[in-house]
């Protein structure tokens, strides 16, 4: 995942230097001219908009590997259980950085891929599993969920940031680029993340439903968000 954010920040970038060059045929009062006042309020706000938009994800986040741990550990993967339920507790306030979040989305998506399997091949649950799953299902509703309300505002934001990388100077670009890294990266991931979060659901439930399992309170939540 850090391979595609970094081939898209690189051609931010190099999308500035072209503008760059353009403005040094102008001249270099050009281009310092735009690297206002006005760029470093927008970088500020996208800034803060990132850091309410991660922070919104994380809570997401943490309630879906919960809920995954719990799937995990009825399915009688221990292993899987245990890391993701590591990887939930490390949530904290929001404060993450882009490699952090690539690495819990990649226990995630390991513990899920775990979990689809043993689903797929219709493991048999004793009465008391069945009861741990119905809890989780709740859980996997939450998290998804926020996924889902966060994708308009992680469109906005990432055309903002886009735009702002394009009409920096080129000293500003290569600094707004490492204070956005993070947003840039859940702009680009977040899609895939949905998609994927939205296939395991289905397929849960689908499972929950042959075995008999409650899932009237994980239907609740999502409701017409799904």
């Amino acid at each position: 995942m850090n391979r595609t954010i970094s081939n898209i920040i690189s051609l931010c970038v190099v999308f500035c230097l072209f503008n760059a060059g353009s403005a040094f045929s102008f001249g270099l009062g050009d281009l310092t001219s735009n690297s206002s006042t006005s760029e470093s309020v927008d970088t500020d706000t996208l800034i803060d908009e990132q850091a309410a938009m991660v922070s919104t994800l994380v809570a997401g986040l943490k309630e879906y590997t919960a809920g995954q741990s719990q799937v995990a550990k009825a399915l009688g993967l221990k292993e899987e259980s245990e890391k993701l339920e590591a990887q939930s507790e490390a949530f904290g306030s929001g404060n993450i950085s882009t490699d952090e979040l690539d690495r819990a989305w990649g226990i995630s998506k390991s513990g899920q891929d775990a979990i689809d399997k043993a689903v797929d091949e219709g493991v048999d649950l004793s009465d008391e599993a069945k009861e741990e799953f119905a809890k989780a299902l709740p859980l996997y509703a939450k998290g998804t969920i926020a996924s889902l309300k966060l994708v308009p505002d992680v469109e906005k934001w990432g055309k903002s940031a886009t735009s702002a990388l394009k009409g920096a100077g080129l000293m500003d670009a290569v600094k707004m680029k490492k204070s956005l890294d993070t947003g840039l990266y859940v702009a680009t991931e977040l899609p895939g993340y949905i998609s994927t979060a939205k296939d395991s659901y289905t397929t849960l439930i689908a499972f929950s439903k042959k075995n008999n399992i409650d899932v009237s309170k994980a239907e609740d939540l999502l409701g017409e968000d799904f």
